[in-house]
């Protein structure tokens, strides 16, 4: 009985301690959550502008992944969460802050909605608005004031969802091209995030056309991009996006419709102008704050660049930072110019060269050869609709509706030839262009190479560059007989494994699952609690047994 009770009065001290322990803890939670609560008064006593500013700088300090690559060119912060900077042919990312969080794209989404379009429609399409096209509409949603029983052509419907980004003509493209397809809205927005998937958008997850804001209607930069990219297949795309004025005249079966351009880099006449811009497309809700997709060619390189969630009234300024740095501290090559490897028999189209022996690349026409004196035709006699600042209290697209100039115009305006082609396939470069991109300070023959043969019988195969890991380039090429005869030789146990699909996508979610535990705090209250639930629950156990022992020795 005396040994029982000494055990019973260790358990007690046991108790005794580790109550002790939990409220020294929770002690110290205790003035943690009083020492927030102290700094949060302090931040109320900030004015208004100074918070604006405190946040700004948080978000401007937000790290910027490409910068952490040995020897790239550090590129600048930006008062956006998210930010990418893709070039076109190669599909090489040469900025990096964010790109895989999700954020919402609010009327960015109108460019998918435009490539799904484009893909499964004709310009000649009629395009009539239903009762559900615009019974969504809220009072102060971007629209061009399209009614109920009128028609208009795609054409026209593009560029009302483009330039005034309308989102009951967005709505009604979807309607109609899907109905014209044998199907519905729903399988239209299907297609959206099928074909996001099919160009590698691996974070996406639209369910309107519009980009109006829904808990579950996200995306991140590096899709974006991957959508953007796509578009230079598209010359009608940059036809409407170039597009200062468009009007929408008057039928029997709609009223005429005046809107302009919104984005103001396009505009000669703001101050935000910027002379290698060529398309894009703005939007902004107060959820997702201002996003833009922005597509620049200088002539030597063609760049997509894609901001989300940018605080304040620094969407143009750092796009314009953004596009400056990819211009300058980075350079456009032609693979077949530098490459010696005598693995490499011939470079470029692989069939004229495994057919004659001809060494080299097919020339590229750039956008901004085949459209030079687009980007710079904004009408210079127009009145400011583009130029006018953006209203904050908008709820989708651009701050602001579409306004109506007194000018006119019909539309017209050259577009690139839309001669740059890539595969799309996930993101990888274009395997026709033989171009890779050098950072500055960087050497072709620091580029790491890998051939990956079409076949184990193929003489063809692409050529990945890379540096540090990133894809800067991929090319087509005639593989050398020497190549073919040692990779003939080598065992099978040497050959390269490559991650499936489905690694990459799951290092991915470990690398968005970080993301729930920034909480820490609450993190650790649990698994505190849960602790000590399970040890209450076994030093009961333990008594027990111990009581019903003793009485057994007692019987």
């Amino acid at each position: 009985m005396k040994r029982g009770k000494k055990v019973f009065a260790a358990i007690l001290v046991m108790i005794l301690m580790l109550s002790m322990g939990m409220t020294a803890s929770a002690t110290e939670q205790v003035q943690e959550g009083t020492e927030q609560e102290v700094a949060g008064n302090a931040d109320t006593e900030l004015s208004e502008e100074e918070r604006l500013q405190q946040e700004l700088d948080a978000v401007y300090a937000l790290p910027v992944e490409s910068n952490n690559i040995k020897g790239w060119p550090q590129g600048p912060g930006t008062y956006g969460e998210a930010a990418i900077v893709m070039e076109v042919e190669t599909g090489s990312i040469l900025y990096a802050k964010n790109i895989d969080v999700h954020h919402f794209p609010a009327s960015i989404t109108k460019v998918l909605t435009t490539l799904i379009a484009l893909e499964n429609g004709q310009f000649t399409d009629p395009v009539y608005f239903s009762h559900d096209c615009v019974a969504f509409l809220q009072p102060d949603e971007a629209s061009i004031g399209m009614k109920e029983g009128n028609q208009i052509s795609l054409e026209q419907a593009l560029y009302a969802t483009l330039l005034a980004s309308a989102n009951e003509a967005a709505y009604a493209v979807g309607d109609n091209v899907g109905k014209n397809a044998g199907h519905d809205y729903n399988w239209f927005v299907e297609q959206m995030n099928l074909r996001c998937q099919e160009l590698g958008g691996a974070n996406s997850n639209f369910v309107n056309t519009s980009g109006l804001h829904d808990p579950n209607h996200y995306t991140c930069a590096r899709d974006m991009a991957l959508i953007s990219r796509e578009m230079f297949r598209h010359p009608e795309f940059f036809t409407i996006a170039q597009t200062y004025e468009y009007k929408i005249p008057q039928s029997e079966t709609t009223e005429e419709h005046i809107f302009q351009q919104h984005h103001k880099m396009m505009d000669s006449n703001d101050e935000n102008y910027y002379e290698y811009v060529i398309g894009g497309k703005t939007g902004y809700t107060s959820d997702a704050l201002s996003t833009l997709i922005t597509m620049a060619d200088n002539g030597s390189m063609q760049l997509v660049c894609v901001v989300l969630k940018t605080h304040g009234k620094n969407v143009y300024p750092d796009t314009k930072n953004l596009l400056e740095y990819c211009f300058t501290n980075f350079s456009k090559v032609a693979a077949a110019d530098y490459e010696t490897s005598e693995d490499i028999q011939a470079i470029g189209d692989v069939q004229a060269a495994a057919s004659e022996g001809v060494q080299g690349v097919q020339g590229v026409e750039t956008a901004a050869e085949a459209a030079a004196g687009t980007a710079e035709g904004a009408p210079e006699t127009a009145e400011g609709a583009a130029g006018a600042e953006e209203a904050p209290e908008a709820t989708e697209g651009e701050p602001g509706a579409a306004g109506t100039a007194g000018a006119s115009g019909d539309g017209s305006g050259a577009a690139p030839d839309g001669s740059v082609t890539h595969d799309g396939s996930g993101g990888t470069a274009d395997n026709s262009s033989g171009f890779v991109i050098l950072p500055n300070g960087v050497e072709f023959k620091d580029l790491e190479l890998e051939i990956i043969p079409d076949s184990d019988v193929s003489s063809e195969g692409t050529l990945e560059y890379r540096y540090s890991g990133n894809l800067m380039g991929s090319v087509r090429a005639v593989l050398s007989p020497s190549y073919l005869e040692k990779r003939a030789a080598k065992p099978e146990s040497e050959a390269v494994e490559k991650d499936s699909p489905e690694k990459v996508k799951e290092k991915e979610k470990k690398v968005i699952g970080k993301d729930l535990l920034k909480d820490k705090t609450l993190l650790e209250k649990g698994i505190l609690a849960a602790a000590s639930v399970v040890l209450v629950i076994l030093i009961i156990t333990f008594v027990v047994l111990l009581v019903k022992g003793q009485r057994r020795r007692h019987k």
